[in-house]
């Protein structure tokens, strides 16, 4: 239950920044994707001639990018993004391939190497890295123009100026208010999980459920991290506040961790009766039935996982393991050597291989 090799629950899908010169776009009447279209296509014309850009998150990097690199929008700009996927990538070949922790130590080198030597103005998006490393900072509208190199003390620690703003105006009171303030506290509880704090963690965390309010795929997001934290009883208590497929997948795969797999099941039921296809529910629910012993359910619901989500790793692990159950060690030896073809260090797949070539 959210392993390394399993794709992704449910997208991130976050707006991280508004641009300099949106004061006029009423959000309320603007389709979404031209919003975002003139969002981000005016923090590229506000930027200082030669400026460099740090970005992060789906909605800034692929707007900027369309609009850079193929409607050549300020093509005097140096932008990069913090995973070196889809601008140039600036931290080696091998990036992707590190631990999180790898990636953080050879980001924060190049990038704090570039800060250095940059003779230009470089500023950064809320989004970013960057916003966390402590660095020196003077806020720019919704970007951050950098101000020499480590401060202690980081962006969020500081008062976004215009967040205040924001709040107070009708336009900002739709989609974009709610994903912005959410965004907002969603950094802060990320920030202070870095810290080891888990009270302010937690704090934030749940702030930031609150001011998402019914975006569904946000509250989501702040269940699967409060799981992925540890935090359970949280993970628990969100699903009952913001009923959703996600909150309340997320509820099960912590009622799962604590050993509750009774009350698992029923939040993955729970989960499918609104999204009945929901790949992840009919993959969780099989991993509960196989703990149980009911195998045979077990194997249709993993089944219909990978047939809704043919890429989930996780089910084809979880058919593996109720196959060796089964005693049916062909087929699962087929299962986890498909695994291994797309994930060779794929730990499981690798443990229960070894399984099998010990019973030939």
């Amino acid at each position: 239950l959210y392993e390394k090799n399993k794709l992704v629950a449910f997208g991130l899908g976050l707006v991280f920044l508004v641009p300099v010169a949106a004061a006029g776009i009423n959000t309320a009447a603007a389709d979404k994707t031209d919003l975002a279209y003139k969002f981000n296509a005016d923090i590229l014309r506000t930027l200082p001639k030669g400026s460099l850009l740090f970005c992060y998150g789906d909605n800034v990097m692929f707007p900027l990018v369309y609009l850079n690199k193929v409607e050549k929008i300020r093509e005097d700009l140096f932008i990069y993004d913090d995973i070196g996927c889809v601008f140039k990538n600036i931290y080696g070949e091998d990036f992707v391939k590190l631990s999180d922790s790898g990636k953080n130590i050879v980001r924060k080198t190049v990038q704090f190497d570039l800060l250095r030597n940059f003779k230009g103005k470089a500023y950064f998006t809320l989004g970013s890295y960057l916003s966390n490393s402590g660095i020196s900072s003077v806020p720019v509208g919704v970007l951050y123009l950098a101000d020499g190199m480590l401060s202690g003390k980081s962006e969020m620690d500081k008062i976004w100026t215009s967040y205040g703003v924001f709040e107070k105006k009708e336009r900002f009171e739709d989609y974009l208010l709610n994903d912005l303030a959410a965004q907002y506290s969603y950094f802060r509880g990320e920030y202070y999980l870095n810290l080891k704090d888990k009270e302010a963690a937690i704090q934030n965390l749940l702030l930031s459920a609150k001011r998402a309010g019914n975006l569904d795929y946000f509250t989501g997001n702040i269940s699967r991290k409060l799981v992925e934290s540890g935090f359970y009883a949280e993970a628990i208590d969100l699903a009952s506040t913001y009923r959703n497929e996600y909150t309340l997948l997320s509820a099960g795969i912590a009622s799962y961790k604590q050993k509750y797999i009774e009350a698992a099941e029923k939040y993955f039921e729970k989960a499918l009766k609104i999204k009945p296809e929901f790949s992840e529910a009919y993959v969780n629910l099989g991993l509960v039935g196989s703990e149980k012993g009911d195998l045979a359910g077990a194997e249709r619901n993993l089944s219909r996982g990978l047939e809704l989500d043919p890429g989930n790793m996780n089910a084809l692990v979880g058919l593996a393991v109720v196959h060796i159950k089964m005693k049916q060690d062909k087929m699962a030896e087929l299962e986890l050597q498909k695994v291994l073809r797309f994930d060779p260090s794929n730990k499981l797949a690798l443990k229960y291989l070894e399984i099998l070539n010990k019973r030939k």
